[in-house]
């Protein structure tokens, strides 16, 4: 899930999340690697801890006037800034 990619660390990342949503390690295991459908319980933590993706995560569509966001829309942001930040370096 593009979403526990980009807001949870690799190291401990099904660990971390089940500390943080009560949600069992071995649940986001199963989420993130598609066996399973994401639980209720699940799809509430990650939208109470991350509210800027929430409507993302319900919906597919963002609406940054309005500050819902994407994991990939942030990152492609990121990105952008930082190609621009060493373009003008070796402008410099």
């Amino acid at each position: 899930m593009e979403i526990i990619d980009a807001v949870v660390p690799t190291h401990r990342r099904f660990k971390a999340l089940e500390e943080l949503s009560g949600v069992r390690a071995q649940t986001w295991r199963s989420i993130y690697e598609g066996r399973q459908r994401a639980t209720e319980d699940a799809i509430l933590a990650l939208c109470k801890h991350w509210p800027q993706y929430a409507y993302w995560l319900g919906t597919g569509m963002t609406d940054e006037d309005h500050g819902h966001s994407s994991p990939v829309l942030e990152r492609v942001e990121r990105d952008r800034k930082t190609l621009r930040s060493s373009s003008e370096l070796r402008l410099k």
